[in-house]
């Protein structure tokens, strides 16, 4: 009589559809709870190995325009670098910097969601 095999199930992952890392007003200083965010986006990427991962920086409205665009371009790129340092590949990644013209949350727009990066995949 033949052994019977029966498939082991892998438990699923749960499905992340993005990661955002949150900055204090005026800054794009990584802060402790940012680096684990961070964590949890490598950690996503091992274990998916999507493509690409868009690094997306915003900021408030507050100010001037063009410095919020180049606080967003620092965020985007505080966050790239803190996933270059856990081990994504630079040529994984695609940053883009928003500044304030495209609020994450339009619906209050001091809110500190809109101090963010946004990591999402494909």
């Amino acid at each position: 009589m033949a052994a019977v095999i029966t498939p082991v199930a892998k438990p699923a992952t749960p499905k992340v559809e993005a990661v955002d890392v949150t900055f204090a007003p005026g800054s794009a200083v990584i802060s402790s709870k940012a680096a684990v965010r961070l964590d949890r986006a490598a950690r996503v990427f091992r274990e998916g190995n999507p493509l690409v991962m868009t690094v997306s920086g915003y900021s408030d409205p507050t100010g001037d325009p063009y410095a919020n665009l180049l606080l967003s371009a620092a965020r985007a790129h505080a966050v790239s670098q803190g996933l270059i340092d856990r081990g994504i590949p630079a040529k994984r990644l695609q940053m883009q910097a928003l500044g304030a013209s495209k609020l994450v949350d339009p619906s209050n727009p001091t809110a500190p969601q809109n101090r963010s990066v946004v990591i999402t995949w494909r």
